[in-house]
Protein backbone atom coordinates (compact mmCIF):
# COMPACT_ATOMS: atom_id res chain seq x y z
CA UNK A 1 0.00 0.00 0.00
CA UNK A 2 1.32 3.59 -0.99
CA UNK A 3 0.63 5.88 2.11
CA UNK A 4 0.22 9.79 1.45
CA UNK A 5 -2.26 9.48 -1.36
CA UNK A 6 -4.65 11.93 -1.94
CA UNK A 7 -8.14 11.34 -4.26
CA UNK A 8 -6.32 13.66 -6.97
CA UNK A 9 -2.98 11.24 -6.81
CA UNK A 10 -5.03 8.12 -7.07
CA UNK A 11 -6.76 9.46 -10.04
CA UNK A 12 -3.82 10.57 -12.18
CA UNK A 13 -1.78 7.38 -11.02
CA UNK A 14 -4.95 5.48 -12.69
CA UNK A 15 -5.22 7.90 -15.58
CA UNK A 16 -1.66 7.45 -16.24
CA UNK A 17 -2.07 3.76 -16.46
CA UNK A 18 -4.70 3.80 -18.39
CA UNK A 19 -2.97 6.08 -21.13
CA UNK A 20 0.05 3.63 -20.79
CA UNK A 21 -2.16 0.81 -22.26
CA UNK A 22 -3.68 2.16 -24.76
CA UNK A 23 -1.21 4.60 -26.43
CA UNK A 24 -1.43 5.53 -30.35
CA UNK A 25 0.63 6.65 -32.49
CA UNK A 26 4.30 7.23 -33.02
CA UNK A 27 5.40 9.63 -30.62
CA UNK A 28 7.29 8.39 -28.10
CA UNK A 29 5.70 7.15 -24.98
CA UNK A 30 8.12 8.87 -22.97
CA UNK A 31 7.55 12.39 -24.33
CA UNK A 32 3.93 11.75 -23.59
CA UNK A 33 4.11 10.58 -20.13
CA UNK A 34 6.67 12.41 -18.40
CA UNK A 35 4.52 15.99 -17.44
CA UNK A 36 1.98 13.65 -15.27
CA UNK A 37 4.53 11.75 -13.96
CA UNK A 38 6.70 14.80 -12.34
CA UNK A 39 3.19 15.84 -11.13
CA UNK A 40 1.96 12.56 -9.61
CA UNK A 41 5.85 12.64 -7.93
CA UNK A 42 5.28 16.03 -7.08
CA UNK A 43 8.25 17.79 -8.78
CA UNK A 44 8.62 20.35 -10.69
CA UNK A 45 11.41 19.28 -13.64
CA UNK A 46 11.89 16.34 -15.26
CA UNK A 47 13.69 14.39 -18.21
CA UNK A 48 14.26 11.12 -20.16
CA UNK A 49 17.11 9.71 -21.85
CA UNK A 50 17.74 6.45 -23.65
CA UNK A 51 21.26 5.30 -23.53
CA UNK A 52 23.52 3.84 -26.75
CA UNK A 53 24.63 1.18 -26.19
CA UNK A 54 27.35 1.30 -29.24
CA UNK A 55 28.35 5.02 -28.88
CA UNK A 56 28.10 4.77 -25.31
CA UNK A 57 26.22 8.00 -24.56
CA UNK A 58 22.89 8.90 -22.99
CA UNK A 59 20.56 10.95 -25.78
CA UNK A 60 17.20 11.08 -27.56
CA UNK A 61 15.77 13.12 -24.26
CA UNK A 62 12.43 14.77 -23.48
CA UNK A 63 12.79 17.47 -21.05
CA UNK A 64 9.88 18.92 -18.40
CA UNK A 65 10.54 22.32 -17.68
CA UNK A 66 14.30 22.31 -18.39
CA UNK A 67 15.96 24.80 -20.87
CA UNK A 68 17.11 23.11 -24.19
CA UNK A 69 20.49 24.64 -23.13
CA UNK A 70 20.41 22.44 -19.92
CA UNK A 71 20.01 19.21 -22.33
CA UNK A 72 22.52 20.39 -24.62
CA UNK A 73 25.25 21.11 -21.47
CA UNK A 74 24.41 17.60 -20.21
CA UNK A 75 24.91 15.93 -23.82
CA UNK A 76 27.97 17.66 -24.69
CA UNK A 77 29.99 17.67 -21.16
CA UNK A 78 28.18 16.59 -18.27
CA UNK A 79 26.60 13.36 -18.61
CA UNK A 80 30.45 12.31 -19.10
CA UNK A 81 31.41 14.24 -15.67
CA UNK A 82 28.22 12.94 -13.87
CA UNK A 83 29.02 11.14 -10.31
CA UNK A 84 25.79 9.75 -9.40
CA UNK A 85 23.91 8.56 -12.93
CA UNK A 86 25.22 5.02 -13.47
CA UNK A 87 25.21 4.35 -10.04
CA UNK A 88 21.64 4.91 -9.88
CA UNK A 89 21.27 3.19 -12.91
CA UNK A 90 23.00 -0.27 -11.32
CA UNK A 91 20.10 0.01 -8.73
CA UNK A 92 17.57 0.41 -11.49
CA UNK A 93 15.48 2.81 -9.20
CA UNK A 94 16.42 4.79 -6.45
CA UNK A 95 16.76 8.46 -4.82
CA UNK A 96 20.21 10.38 -5.78
CA UNK A 97 20.75 11.08 -1.81
CA UNK A 98 20.83 7.56 -1.34
CA UNK A 99 23.94 6.96 -3.59
CA UNK A 100 25.67 10.27 -2.45
CA UNK A 101 24.63 12.73 1.03
CA UNK A 102 23.27 15.71 -0.23
CA UNK A 103 26.43 17.72 1.39
CA UNK A 104 28.68 15.83 -1.00
CA UNK A 105 26.86 16.25 -3.77
CA UNK A 106 26.28 19.88 -3.39
CA UNK A 107 30.14 20.73 -3.52
CA UNK A 108 30.38 18.65 -6.54
CA UNK A 109 31.49 20.49 -10.33
CA UNK A 110 28.32 18.54 -11.57
CA UNK A 111 25.35 19.79 -9.09
CA UNK A 112 26.92 23.52 -9.52
CA UNK A 113 27.75 23.93 -12.63
CA UNK A 114 24.83 21.55 -14.42
CA UNK A 115 22.24 21.10 -11.86
CA UNK A 116 21.80 24.32 -9.63
CA UNK A 117 21.47 26.64 -12.18
CA UNK A 118 18.10 25.17 -13.28
CA UNK A 119 17.31 24.71 -9.69
CA UNK A 120 17.65 20.92 -9.39
CA UNK A 121 18.30 19.43 -6.29
CA UNK A 122 16.86 16.80 -5.35
CA UNK A 123 16.25 13.43 -7.52
CA UNK A 124 15.09 9.97 -7.97
CA UNK A 125 15.43 7.87 -11.26
CA UNK A 126 13.94 4.61 -12.80
CA UNK A 127 15.60 2.98 -15.48
CA UNK A 128 14.09 0.64 -18.10
CA UNK A 129 14.91 -2.80 -19.34
CA UNK A 130 13.62 -5.34 -21.72
CA UNK A 131 15.92 -7.99 -21.93
CA UNK A 132 19.06 -6.95 -20.68
CA UNK A 133 18.10 -3.76 -23.41
CA UNK A 134 17.77 -0.37 -22.19
CA UNK A 135 14.39 1.45 -22.92
CA UNK A 136 14.79 4.67 -21.67
CA UNK A 137 14.52 6.41 -18.19
CA UNK A 138 12.85 8.59 -16.39
CA UNK A 139 14.97 11.44 -14.14
CA UNK A 140 12.48 13.44 -11.81
CA UNK A 141 14.01 16.50 -9.89
CA UNK A 142 12.57 18.64 -6.73
CA UNK A 143 13.70 21.89 -6.55
CA UNK A 144 15.34 23.04 -3.18
CA UNK A 145 13.02 24.50 -1.19
CA UNK A 146 11.08 21.12 -1.53
CA UNK A 147 11.77 17.67 0.53
CA UNK A 148 13.66 14.93 -0.76
CA UNK A 149 12.10 12.46 -2.38
CA UNK A 150 11.07 9.37 -0.04
CA UNK A 151 9.93 5.29 -0.22
CA UNK A 152 6.71 6.55 -1.48
CA UNK A 153 8.24 8.01 -4.18
CA UNK A 154 9.67 4.99 -5.27
CA UNK A 155 6.82 2.51 -4.70
CA UNK A 156 4.84 4.97 -7.14
CA UNK A 157 7.95 4.52 -9.80
CA UNK A 158 7.90 1.09 -9.01
CA UNK A 159 3.80 0.72 -9.75
CA UNK A 160 4.31 2.54 -13.14
CA UNK A 161 7.01 0.61 -14.26
CA UNK A 162 5.47 -2.62 -16.20
CA UNK A 163 3.33 -0.36 -17.41
CA UNK A 164 5.98 1.83 -18.89
CA UNK A 165 8.20 -1.31 -20.49
CA UNK A 166 4.95 -2.34 -22.34
CA UNK A 167 3.68 0.47 -24.02
CA UNK A 168 7.74 1.05 -24.84
CA UNK A 169 7.90 -2.13 -26.05
CA UNK A 170 4.95 -2.33 -28.04
CA UNK A 171 5.29 0.65 -29.59
CA UNK A 172 8.98 -0.01 -30.91
CA UNK A 173 7.32 -3.36 -32.12
CA UNK A 174 4.76 -1.41 -33.86
CA UNK A 175 7.28 1.28 -35.87
CA UNK A 176 9.05 -1.79 -36.00
CA UNK A 177 6.43 -3.66 -38.11
CA UNK A 178 6.26 -0.63 -40.36
CA UNK A 179 9.24 0.66 -40.68
CA UNK A 180 9.55 -1.08 -44.35
CA UNK A 181 7.06 1.19 -45.92
CA UNK A 182 7.61 4.53 -47.24
CA UNK A 183 5.99 7.67 -46.11
CA UNK A 184 4.22 7.73 -49.08
CA UNK A 185 3.17 3.49 -48.53
CA UNK A 186 2.30 4.36 -45.24
CA UNK A 187 -0.21 7.07 -45.78
CA UNK A 188 -2.07 4.35 -48.39
CA UNK A 189 -1.94 1.88 -46.04
CA UNK A 190 -3.46 4.01 -43.51
CA UNK A 191 -6.22 5.38 -45.89
CA UNK A 192 -7.10 1.82 -46.87
CA UNK A 193 -7.51 1.48 -43.11
CA UNK A 194 -9.93 4.25 -43.19
CA UNK A 195 -12.63 2.48 -45.89
CA UNK A 196 -11.51 4.71 -48.95
CA UNK A 197 -11.32 3.34 -51.89
CA UNK A 198 -8.21 3.60 -54.78
CA UNK A 199 -9.91 6.77 -56.73
CA UNK A 200 -10.54 8.26 -53.44
CA UNK A 201 -7.08 7.85 -52.02
CA UNK A 202 -5.69 9.10 -55.31
CA UNK A 203 -7.77 12.21 -55.30
CA UNK A 204 -7.19 12.80 -51.89
CA UNK A 205 -3.37 12.63 -51.86
CA UNK A 206 -3.45 14.21 -55.37
CA UNK A 207 -1.47 11.28 -56.89
CA UNK A 208 -2.57 9.03 -60.16
CA UNK A 209 -4.43 5.64 -60.06
CA UNK A 210 -2.24 3.51 -60.68
CA UNK A 211 0.18 5.34 -58.54
CA UNK A 212 -1.94 4.05 -55.84
CA UNK A 213 -2.27 0.60 -57.16
CA UNK A 214 1.95 0.40 -57.06
CA UNK A 215 1.65 1.82 -53.53
CA UNK A 216 -0.72 -0.17 -52.47
CA UNK A 217 0.67 -3.55 -54.09
CA UNK A 218 4.51 -2.53 -52.41
CA UNK A 219 2.69 -2.27 -48.85
CA UNK A 220 0.90 -5.92 -49.51
CA UNK A 221 3.93 -7.28 -50.13
CA UNK A 222 6.33 -5.81 -48.15
CA UNK A 223 3.40 -6.66 -44.96
CA UNK A 224 2.47 -9.79 -46.53
CA UNK A 225 -1.10 -9.45 -47.11
CA UNK A 226 -3.25 -11.18 -49.20
CA UNK A 227 -5.39 -8.48 -49.61
CA UNK A 228 -6.40 -5.00 -49.12
CA UNK A 229 -8.73 -5.96 -45.89
CA UNK A 230 -5.78 -7.93 -44.65
CA UNK A 231 -3.58 -4.80 -45.32
CA UNK A 232 -5.98 -2.43 -43.48
CA UNK A 233 -6.21 -4.90 -39.92
CA UNK A 234 -2.23 -5.60 -39.94
CA UNK A 235 -0.96 -2.16 -40.57
CA UNK A 236 -4.23 -1.38 -37.67
CA UNK A 237 -2.38 -3.18 -35.67
CA UNK A 238 0.76 -1.67 -36.29
CA UNK A 239 0.16 2.14 -36.20
CA UNK A 240 -2.65 2.64 -34.43
CA UNK A 241 -2.13 0.72 -31.67
CA UNK A 242 -5.22 -1.80 -31.90
CA UNK A 243 -5.47 -4.95 -29.64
Amino acid sequence: MISDMSFQEVALLTDIVANLERMKGEDDVRSLILADIATLLRAEFACSYLWDEEKKVFDNCFNHNLSEESVRRYCDYYQFHDPITFEMRKRVCSIASEVMPPREFFQTDYYRGHMEPEGLSHGINLYLFDQGQDIGDLRIWRGKSSDDFATRDKQLLRVLEPHLKRSIVRQKQQQLDISCLTNREKEVAQLVGKGLTDREIANYLGIGFSTVRTHLNKSLDKLDCANRAELAVRYGQCFQNAD
